[in-house]
């Protein structure tokens, strides 16, 4: 899980600035989403391992996306309280 959230931090403010922050968030919680019926239905370790992992990749989204949304609305100043 910590894995794929890190590997996903990369990407995601560049793919929110390209595409738009809503559609960032809502491929990311279905990643999310994947990932926990993955962890649900797994018929063996490897699949839960992957399952996890595309839960960390799907919830880095709107960690990243939420600070952004925060400093696209809100002046500096705003942001700190």
């Amino acid at each position: 899980n910590f894995a794929g959230f890190c590997f996903g931090l990369f990407f995601v403010g560049d793919l929110s600035d390209r595409f738009g922050r809503k559609g960032v968030l809502i491929v990311g919680h279905l990643l999310f989403c994947v990932g926990s019926l993955l962890c649900f239905l797994a018929p063996a370790p490897s699949f839960l391992f992957l399952g996890r992992a595309l839960q960390g990749l799907g919830i880095s989204a709107p960690a990243v996306v939420s600070f952004l949304l925060v400093a696209d609305h809100y002046p500096l100043e705003t942001q700190q309280k």
